[in-house]
């Protein structure tokens, strides 16, 4: 029997991978030239070429440069995507591995996906045509065009063929399925953050549903605690990380709560309102109107949220409904079964509300992160849901019908033909060809740029573009700057330094409206060449000429003019560029505004702390000036002022009257202090004042 399995899985593994080649019509013989150009697929590739030649596993050393550039504001890194990463770039290209892993991706569906439906005690041949159905869905073929990490969807299956063992071991207890759910655990917590947390979730709610079953039988909710396991697995990753000096972000959900109550303060009212594309101008106006006073986006908002939501609350109404007046759903069916697809409805139920982003979906935002809309990650959890629940209904009703055992078969032949075939029969346009050809001319300019720029030259790239995700700037798009990456992976380029970091603010404080003052501010801390994408400006011939006079010559022009690199003369460096660059960051219990043109924050607790940085490569000699007055202070008190050292540089009594202060500023490239403030009382008000025309939450600074 195990032997027939083998060639029934063999089989399967071989039909979907005939089946995805020919749909996304992708060229092996190609396979070291990128397939696809579009979203994170690029960033994929970048993250591939980052691991073959550094093997790290955040940090892409050659980006960002002059600072180390993470990817720690998406949480915990994907360690399945990593391993993978770090066996294939050790035998093929990053490209390469990259391309491969579309169809890895599909292979492990297949495979999971015919385990799930083993599981479900259906037969070999049923099985084979239920696991190609699902695993040829043409969701996954449009992912696989710009959503490499399509392999991760491997979980899902897997998740199911939980919920299937956590209901036998219920049943009865055995101790290598026990041993089978927290490896595939652990597992499950090496891909991405919203796949381990919402399949904790499918499985909370499926140990419920099994307690409700047996009226909270006290002895079987010790397996609750099986739930723990995803939990200090992700944390013992975390520890992984911290010891080889990476760097992450975890945003604590206590982070997070007043962004998620003020963006969805209104989501559940949104349940029960029209689409904002109602054919009825009144409820179109209406909803827009509501949406944007409750900062919904068109993702939350839009109008197959609407209809998903009228139909999730027909569907649990109804499903209560049968249940209150005693009607079963499955008359005459096993209790096993019964079981079965009661908690399968029941967990299609509350996907629905998740999917729904409105609804529960938010708790993504709250937990995870912001990135994460939901009604495009978990449609793939309602498909599965929804084809389990009428394959067991199936199931039950062919053999009533007497309907013979090689008949029904047949039947679903036929059915998962005409699934295969609506699927695969058309091809998907993947612009391979444009993809290919951008990519030879982007790698004939890199080998321009080699033999014309000394070799640890770093080069700025423009339009500066935030990462990893930070909307269109005119044609350019999220991740298209990594292709000088893709091409010269030895030269720095700014590229990829982490919005919100230290790394990222000079860039994004840089004065945009002046060329000469982009040149010198660049030459600053260290870049020696300027690179334009002219596909971000609207007059790309106006744009060339006024670069071409403040920095002469471009060095290279790509073949279409998509690229041009001007090289920084070193002599461009001026004291308004360094002045303009030093940045300070206050920290503390503070409220913000602006009185007379000039910067104002308001503390009302009794310290706070002025951190200082140099991002330069010159050595910083100068003062800080801003002005300090106290309010609501009975009587005067005095603020004490101390540098990084713990040593008082300051004291002085505090009033309703603003005073000057000097702080002295020594920092050598790339250095950073801070000075601590500290309030004799907490029941004095300090305010404190700069003439620097900066944002509030970054400071930047004249030095004198």
């Amino acid at each position: 029997m195990i032997k027939f399995k083998i060639y029934y899985q063999l089989l399967g593994v071989f039909i979907v991978l005939l089946a995805s080649y020919w749909t996304l019509d992708f060229s092996l013989f190609g396979i070291n030239f990128p397939w696809v150009i579009k979203g994170d697929m690029v960033d994929v590739y970048a993250f591939a070429q980052n691991i073959q030649q550094f093997g790290q596993l955040t940090i892409k050393p050659n980006l960002g440069w002059p600072y180390q550039s993470d990817v720690g504001n998406w949480g915990l890194p994907s360690l399945f995507d990593f391993t993978y990463f770090f066996i294939i770039t050790k035998i093929l290209t990053p490209i390469a591995a990259t391309n491969l892993l579309i169809f890895f991706g599909f292979i492990l569906v297949q495979i999971t996906t015919f385990e799930m439906f083993q599981k479900l005690k259906f037969s070999l041949v049923q099985t084979l045509f239920l696991s190609i159905s699902l695993t040829l869905l043409p969701w996954h073929f449009q992912r696989s065009l710009w959503h490499v990490t399509l392999a991760n969807y491997f979980t899902i299956p897997l998740a199911i063929i939980l919920i299937i063992l956590l209901k036998e071991i219920w049943n009865k207890y055995n101790k290598n399925k026990l041993y089978l759910i927290i490896i595939s655990l652990i597992l499950i917590s090496t891909t991405h953050t919203y796949n381990w947390f919402y399949t904790e979730i499918l499985l909370l709610l499926t140990l419920v549903f099994l307690s409700l079953q047996n009226k909270f039988d006290a002895n079987k909710l010790k397996y609750f605690l099986l739930l723990l396991v995803m939990p200090i697995s992700i944390l013992s990753q975390k520890l992984i990380i911290s010891l080889n000096n990476l760097y992450t972000v975890m945003t604590s959900p206590v982070e997070r709560s007043y962004e998620f109550i003020e963006r969805y303060s209104g989501s559940f009212i949104a349940l029960f309102m029209p689409s904002p594309m109602s054919g009825f101008e009144f409820f179109s106006k209406f909803r827009s109107n509501f949406d944007q006073v409750s900062k919904l986006s068109i993702g939350e908002s839009g109008p197959w949220n609407s209809i998903i939501g009228i139909v999730a609350i027909a569907f649990v109404i109804l499903f209560l409904f049968t249940k209150l007046i005693g009607k079963n759903l499955l008359n005459n069916t096993s209790a096993e079964i019964t079981v079965l697809v009661n908690l399968f409805l029941f967990l299609f139920t509350v996907t629905l509300f998740f999917y729904w982003t409105t609804g529960f979906g938010a708790l993504f935002s709250f937990f995870i992160t912001d990135w994460i809309r939901s009604w495009g990650r978990l449609f793939i959890y309602l498909v599965y849901f929804a084809v389990i629940i009428l394959a067991l209904f199936i199931k039950q009703v062919l053999p009533r019908l007497k309907i013979k055992y090689e008949l029904r078969n047949v039947l679903l032949g036929l059915i998962a033909l005409v699934i295969f075939f609506d699927q695969t029969i058309k091809q998907l346009p993947n612009d391979y060809a444009n993809t290919k050809k951008t990519f030879i001319e982007i790698s004939n300019f890199s080998n321009q740029l080699d033999k014309k720029l000394e070799p640890n030259c770093p080069v700025l790239q423009l339009p500066i573009l935030r990462y990893p995700e930070g909307g269109m700037v005119g044609n350019v798009s999220d991740y298209d700057p990594f292709w000088l990456y893709l091409t010269n992976p030895n030269r720095p380029f700014s590229y990829a330094a982490v919005k919100g970091t230290q790394q990222a603010n000079w860039q994004e404080k840089i004065d945009t409206k002046s060329i000469s003052k982009i040149a010198s501010q660049a030459a600053s801390v260290g870049y020696c060449a300027v690179a334009l994408d002219l596909r971000a400006y609207a007059d790309v011939a106006e744009t060339g000429n006024k670069w071409i006079e403040v920095a002469g010559q471009p060095l290279a022009v790509s073949k279409n003019t998509r690229l041009a690199v001007f090289k920084i003369d070193p002599k461009l460096k001026t004291n308004s560029s360094i002045q303009s660059l030093i940045t300070l960051t206050w920290k503390g219990q503070a409220d913000t505004g602006t009185i007379q043109g000039s910067k104002q924050i308001d503390f009302y607790d009794n310290s706070f702390e002025l951190f200082a940085l140099n991002p330069t490569k010159e050595n910083v000699n100068g003062k800080i000036k801003f002005g300090l007055r106290g309010g609501n202070c009975t009587p005067s008190q005095s603020v004490e002022i101390f540098n990084s050292s713990g040593e008082k540089i300051y004291e002085d009594p505090i009033n309703r009257v603003t005073k000057q202060i000097e702080l002295d500023l020594k920092l050598k490239p790339r250095e950073q202090t801070l000075f601590k403030f500290k309030l004799t009382s907490n029941k004095c008000t300090v305010e404190w004042f700069s003439n620097a025309l900066v944002s509030v939450r970054n400071e930047r600074f004249l030095i004198n």
